[in-house]
C-alpha cells in the first residue's frame, strides 16, 4: 500500500535504465513477459506509464512476442485490455485454476465467474492469444472437482493451457499449515487432459517438475500450432539471456560458448527494492559479458 507510488516510479527508473543497457550492449530482445505476479493489480495510469516506458526504452523490432499476465479477473477492466493491446501486447493469461469457488475462497482468492467471462470475451474481440492455468492438488479438491473445472474449460476457445501440479513452497501458508491433500485418481485425470486437448487440438510444448510437488504428476503447457510461448520456452531450457526489473526479478546471463549461466536477483522486499535500486542497476552493469 504505502509502497505503491515509489515502487512504479522505481520500476519506470529500471525500465528506462534496462533498455540504455540493451542498447549499448547491442542485445536483441525475442519475447517481452510482464508477470510473475499480477501487474494487472496496477491502475490504469501507471499499466499505461510501465507499457509506454517498455515501448520507449526497449528496442521493440525483434520481439516475436509480448504477453502480461491478467490472471485475476478481479483485477481487470475494459481500459486496462485496451491499454495493453494499444502497447503491443499480444498474449494475456487469464487464470481461473479451478472453477470450484469454495476452492478459491480457501486460497483466500475471489472470483466471479461472470466478470471472467466478460473479459475473456473481451480479450478474444481485442485478439489476444489467450492462456489460461488450472491447478491440480489445491486443498481439499477431488478427482470429480478437477474433472469438473477441466469440463469447464471446454467452454473457452483457448490457444493455450498450462496444467501445474501444486507444489509447496516452504515460505507459503499451505507449506506451513498441512502438506496433506486428497488422494486423487492419476489415470482418471490423465486420460480427461488427454481428451480434453485432443478436443481443443493443442499439444504439449513444455513440461517440468518442481520440488515438492504433489505425487507423480508435472507441469505441462499446450498450445494450438504456432502459439507455443518463446518465453516458456526459453526459461525451461535456459538458452537465453533474460534480463529482468522489478522487486524479486532474476536476471540470467547465458554464455553460448560454455553454457555458463550467472544469475544478478533483484530484492524481493519492495521497500528495500525501492532504497537498493542503485545497487542492483550496478551489479547487473558488472555482470560477466
Amino acid at each position: 500500500g504505502r509502497y505503491y507510488n515509489d515502487f512504479v516510479k522505481t520500476l519506470l527508473d529500471e525500465i528506462e535504465v534496462t533498455g540504455k543497457f540493451l542498447r549499448e550492449e547491442n542485445f536483441k530482445i525475442s519475447s517481452l513477459y510482464i508477470g510473475g505476479g499480477t501487474p494487472s493489480t496496477l491502475t490504469e495510469k501507471d499499466l499505461e506509464d510501465v507499457l509506454k516506458a517498455v515501448n520507449t526504452h526497449i528496442d521493440m523490432s525483434d520481439v516475436r512476442e509480448f504477453t502480461f499476465e491478467a490472471g485475476r479477473e478481479d483485477t481487470l477492466t475494459d481500459e486496462k485490455l485496451e491499454i495493453a493491446k494499444k502497447y503491443g501486447v499480444d498474449r494475456i493469461s487469464l487464470n481461473p485454476q479451478t472453477f470450484k469457488v469454495e476452492t478459491l475462497k480457501k486460497v483466500n482468492r475471489k472470483f466471479d465467474r461472470e466478470n471472467f467471462e466478460k473479459y475473456f470475451r473481451k480479450a478474444k474481440e481485442l485478439g489476444f492469444i489467450v492462456n489460461m492455468d488450472i491447478i491440480v492438488g489445491l486443498p481439499d479438491e477431488t478427482t470429480e472437482d478437477i474433472l469438473y473445472t477441466l469440463g469447464e474449460l471446454e467452454k473457452f476457445d483457448i490457444e493455450n493451457l498450462t496444467i501445474h501440479t501444486l507444489a509447496f513452497k516452504r515460505a507459503s501458508n499451505l507449506f506451513k499449515e498441512s502438506q496433506d491433500r486428497v488422494e486423487l485418481d492419476g489415470k482418471t485425470i490423465t486420460e480427461a487432459i488427454k481428451r480434453l486437448v485432443e478436443k481443443k487440438d493443442i499439444h504439449p510444448y513444455y513440461m517440468y517438475r518442481q520440488k515438492n510437488m504433489l505425487g507423480s504428476f508435472e507441469n505441462v503447457g499446450y498450445a494450438k500450432k504456432g502459439c507455443e510461448s518463446v518465453y516458456n520456452i526459453v526459461i525451461m531450457e535456459e538458452t537465453q539471456s533474460v534480463y529482468a526489473a522489478g522487486a524479486g526479478a532474476s536476471t540470467k546471463l547465458y554464455d553460448k560458448k560454455t553454457g555458463r549461466i550467472e544469475r544478478v536477483f533483484n530484492v524481493k522486499n519492495v521497500d528495500e527494492y525501492i532504497a537498493r535500486i542503485d545497487e542492483m542497476i550496478e551489479r547487473k552493469r558488472n555482470m560477466n559479458i
